[in-house]
């Protein structure tokens, strides 16, 4: 029965995260703020669950989002929950102090910045390091 509850709750936060995702995409100045909320859902899956639920739960809303939304910016913004929730859920299971939690977060949001550039660069072929140089 627990193994239900859990794939239960995974595949309800993995909806969030695409209505999430879905509307940050198509909703003109409320999106904007919806991105802050992006890492929440993965935030609370990995709290009340295990990390491997909350990243299988990520890894399908940044699948099933990217057919709703481009490719690019359905996959980047669940890289960017991705990076950013499941350091913050890990270390808020662990009971971390405020300041770790913090840090760890900043350091998820550092790579997940980092796997934007690195999927913008797969995807398109523009590569931000030399559009910088070249202007």
């Amino acid at each position: 029965m627990n193994r239900t509850r859990e794939i239960t709750e995974a595949g309800l936060f993995a909806a969030i995260l695409v209505l999430f995702i879905v509307g940050s995409f198509y909703i003109p100045i409320l999106g904007n703020l919806m991105v802050f909320f992006l890492p929440l859902p993965i935030v609370i899956l990995t709290m009340k669950n295990k990390i491997v639920n909350a990243l299988i739960a990520a890894v399908i809303a940044g699948l099933i989002s990217s057919t709703l939304v481009t490719l690019v910016y359905g996959l980047s913004m669940a890289a960017v929950a991705i990076g950013v929730g499941l350091p913050l859920g890990w270390m808020m299971k662990k009971k971390q102090p405020a300041l770790n939690v913090v840090l760890i977060g900043g350091l998820g949001a550092l790579v997940a910045f980092f796997l934007f550039f690195l999927l913008l660069d797969l995807t398109t072929g523009v590569s931000i390091t030399e559009e910088i140089e070249r202007s």
